[in-house]
Formats: C-alpha cells, structure tokens, sequence
C-alpha cells in the first residue's frame, strides 16, 4: 500500500497545483456549469466586432462556425448598429460589450459616446479617443471611465442589445486598480458578468509579465456579490508571424491550458481593401478568421480534450440576472 502511494501521491500533488483555486467545499466554475472540475474548458472569444463592415462579417463567420464561442462590440465605432442589428436576427449569438476607451489606428478614429464636456480627458488633442491604453490612464480619471461606460452599456440597451459580458478593449480597464473598481461595480449594477480573473499563479504571473496590476478589491467585490470569475487567460498574443507560427503559436497556447475555464483572444477580419486601409495587421485578423473557421481546428480541440464554451452560460449564474 505505500509503495502504491508512493506512487500515486506525486501525480496528485501536480493535479492540485493546476486545478482552479476555490473556497473549501465550493464549486469550481466549471462544476457551476456541469462540467468536472478537471476538465479544461475554452471561451475562443472574437474581439473588435463593430469596429468596422470587415470586422463584422468575420466575426459573424467564426461565431457561426462554432468554434468561437462568444463576442464583443466596440459600441463607439462607425459599425457598431451593425453588429447589434446582427444579434437580433440571430439571438443565438454570444455578444458582449468590448468597452472602448482608445481609438488606437492612425487614420481611422472614434470619439467617446458620452458627451464630450463630461469626459474631456478621454480626448486628444484631436478630439478623438486616446490611441492607447497608457495615455488614457495618465490623463482619465474613474469617473470619465465610468460616464463613457455607462454610456455605451445604455447605447447597446437601447438597441435592444442585451450584452452577455463585459470586456475591455487594449485592457484598459485593468490598467489601473480604479477603473477596475468602476468595472466591477458596473457588472454588478447592469448584472452582467465581466472578464475579471481568479487570482490564480498562472494568471498573476500573467499579470506581472504585462505590468499589469491585480485588482484585488474590484474581485473581493465580485466575489461578495456572487459573480463567476474565468479560471485562466492567455496572455499576449501571437504577434506578425507567419500563418504557420500564428497556427503553431495557439496550439501551443491551446494545449497549455490547465483545468478550468480560460479564454483565448482572436480578432477575425477579412484582408479586403476597407480593412487593410485601417490597419496593417489585417493579414493577421484574416488568418484568424481562416484558422477558426478550419476542420484542422475543430479536430485540434478534440484531440486535446478541450471544450469551446461562451459567455452566455456564464452570465446565467450571475444573481439577479433576467433572460
């Protein structure tokens, strides 16, 4: 018997240290989901629907095919009704709000929805959203963050749009531990799940290798309103390689993934002359869309086990929540 032990214990030892971390005796996220807690689950989550007609119909394809599971709109930006107007005719659907502090392109910019004597620390010198997450967070103060994200939740509601979540476009809101508070308190007010992390080691980690700061009390805060927070994030991305180095890359992420549920970060585009006059990484946002839309793909997730989920079963555990 102690030899078998002796055996068995170190395997052991190595499962605890990847499961998810919960309170004694409660429920991993996802056991909440029906799922066991060694399973190793995915939320493949297409970013920047919205941000213009390429963007849309890319997204609108990943999402269709399956594998994507979930997505964001950028409620400031010129194709912003129609991505709405899309999660209308099809309910099914997974669409959050990508709330949106930055308009990070040189020649293709958005200003804020909230008016602009409310927020004038949002704006640059061209009355335009910052072009990236730094300026914002030397210039903008929580209550700016907070009035140009409450105006963009009510903009989608009064679309009709019921956001499934909340993310946060170039992470803005993790930028600072203030924002994260508005971000939190937000989720909680509109009672809807945002991307907020459990403190994990892989995703503190994370945190630390992008300077990130965690916010400890915007999570308290979730955590004592009975909010769901993801397992795991991957962090980065896989940069302007080749389609063969992208492919590789998120193989490598997707076999990496420890139990629980973790979400992965694609941006999907097609390579047409709209989106390669906003952007030079519309090559990359093409592939993405090609990879995720792939039998290759499909067969990746199967052979390693792993479970593309989306948002919407998530937001079903969130208290108070209707619909």
């Amino acid at each position: 018997m102690r030899a078998i032990i002796a055996l068995i214990l170190p395997s052991l030892v190595l499962l605890m240290s990847v499961l998810p971390t919960s309170a004694a005796g409660a429920k991993t996220l996802a056991e909440r989901l029906g799922y066991e807690a060694t399973d190793r689950l995915v939320i493949i989550h297409g970013d920047d629907m919205g941000m213009c007609h390429s963007a849309n119909r890319a997204t609108e394809a990943v999402l269709e095919y399956g594998l994507v599971g979930a997505a964001s709109i950028m409620m400031p930006c010129p194709a912003a009704e129609e991505a709405v107007a899309y999660g209308q005719t099809h309910p099914q659907a997974d669409l959050g709000l990508h709330l949106t502090f930055t308009a990070e392109w040189k020649d293709y910019r958005w200003g804020p929805l909230a008016p602009r004597a409310e927020v004038p620390d949002l704006l640059d010198p061209d009355g335009f959203l910052w072009h990236g997450t730094e300026q914002v967070a030397m210039k903008a103060t929580p209550a700016e963050i907070e009035r140009e994200a409450r105006a963009q939740i009510e903009r989608a509601l009064a679309l009709g749009m019921h956001p499934t979540h909340f993310d946060t476009h170039m992470g803005v809101m993790f930028a600072r531990t203030d924002y994260a508070d508005v971000y939190a308190r937000l989720a909680i007010e509109y009672h809807t799940p945002c991307m907020m992390f459990e403190p994990t080691e892989r995703v503190l980690a994370g945190a630390k290798a992008e300077g990130i700061p965690y916010p400890q009390d915007a999570v308290k805060r979730l955590k004592a309103a009975g909010f769901p927070l993801i397992d795991n994030f991957v962090f980065g991305g896989p940069g302007n390689g080749t389609e063969g180095y992208r492919q590789r890359w998120y193989v490598r992420q997707l076999r990496a993934l420890p139990p629980g549920v973790s979400i992965l970060i694609i941006h999907a585009g097609f390579a047409d002359e709209e989106l390669k006059g906003i952007t030079g990484s519309a090559p990359q946002r093409d592939h993405d869309r090609r990879l995720f839309t792939s039998p290759e793909m499909r067969r990746t997730l199967e052979r390693l086990g792993i479970k593309p989920i989306g948002w919407r079963e998530i937001a079903a555990l969130v208290p108070g929540r209707e619909g």
